[in-house]
Formats: structure tokens, C-alpha cells, sequence
């Protein structure tokens, strides 16, 4: 199988070539994520979880809200 697909890269044109680059750095991309999140400790899935389950809610606002109203607590500029 290896060899078949180094076969069909040798033969590709550039353009099959820029695809096949980015469908196999998509693929080993997202199992180095997966990777990273089975190492992540409990408390993080959690907490992240929480949050994706609070922005799917509506449970946000936009930065430049937040920063504005940072801005007026505390009495900062620029």
C-alpha cells in the first residue's frame, strides 16, 4: 500500500500534489489534537466542555464588550 502511494505522488501534477499536502497535514493535524486532549487532565475536558456548552447557549458577548466594560471598571484608557 505504502508503495502504490508513493507511486501516485510521483506521478501527481502540482495541483494533486497541493491537495494531497493539505488532506494528509488536515489528517495528521487533527490526531496530534486528539492526542492532546486525551492527555489533558479531567478537570480541563470539563471546564472546557462547560464552556462550549455555555457559548452554544448564547452565554457570550463579543471582546469588544467585554473590553469596553473592563475599560469603565477599572478606569483604564487606550
Amino acid at each position: 500500500m505504502k508503495n502504490d502511494l508513493l507511486d501516485k505522488i510521483e506521478h501527481a501534477d502540482d495541483e494533486q500534489i497541493m491537495k494531497l499536502y493539505g488532506l494528509v497535514t488536515n489528517y495528521l493535524n487533527s490526531q496530534v489534537e486528539l492526542e492532546e486532549w486525551d492527555l489533558m487532565p479531567d478537570y480541563q475536558k470539563e471546564r472546557i466542555t462547560e464552556s462550549i456548552k455555555q457559548a452554544d447557549a448564547g452565554l457570550v458577548r463579543p471582546v469588544s464588550e467585554m473590553l469596553k466594560s473592563t475599560k469603565e471598571k477599572y478606569g483604564l484608557n487606550g
